[in-house]
């Protein structure tokens, strides 16, 4: 979950859905659906079933001119969404990351952290490219 400065809160499901919860009302203004993949993976039982791209954490960046919502896949992409509008505004794509998980962010250096399960790594994304408008380039 995660919260902006007027109260309203944010929650993603497994089903990849992102909802808005009105601070003042604690009703669901808005549900909005993000765009994922389906990828292959294996099953205890040995079957191959279809799995879409998950929701995985969500965080927000609150900023005076203007917040926005980070919502993490369990593959290499970040969506952003603007929370006013309930919109994504970016699919930002990591490269080489593997399974994105929490995120974190800091909106005085406007940076976002997020932790990769499979990679065992931390990226930090910066500027342009925290910001949606500049590609992400990987420092090895």
């Amino acid at each position: 979950m995660a919260v902006d400065g007027s109260g309203n809160v944010y929650v993603i499901d497994d089903r990849y859905r992102v909802a808005k919860i009105n601070g003042s009302t604690d009703k669901v203004d808005k549900v909005l659906a993000i765009p994922g993949y389906a990828c292959e993976e294996e099953v205890p039982d040995g079957s191959t079933q279809v799995f879409p791209n998950m929701a995985n954490n969500i965080a927000m960046m609150a900023k005076s001119g203007g917040s926005k919502l980070y919502v993490t896949s369990e593959q290499n992409t970040l969506s952003l969404i603007d929370p006013a509008t309930m919109t994504i505004k970016a699919t930002i794509n990591i490269p080489n990351a593997g399974e994105l998980d929490a995120i974190a962010t800091d909106p005085g250096l406007n940076q976002v952290y997020i932790t990769d399960e499979e990679k065992a790594v931390m990226w930090i994304l910066k500027g342009a490219c925290a910001n949606g408008t500049g590609q992400c380039v990987v420092k090895e």
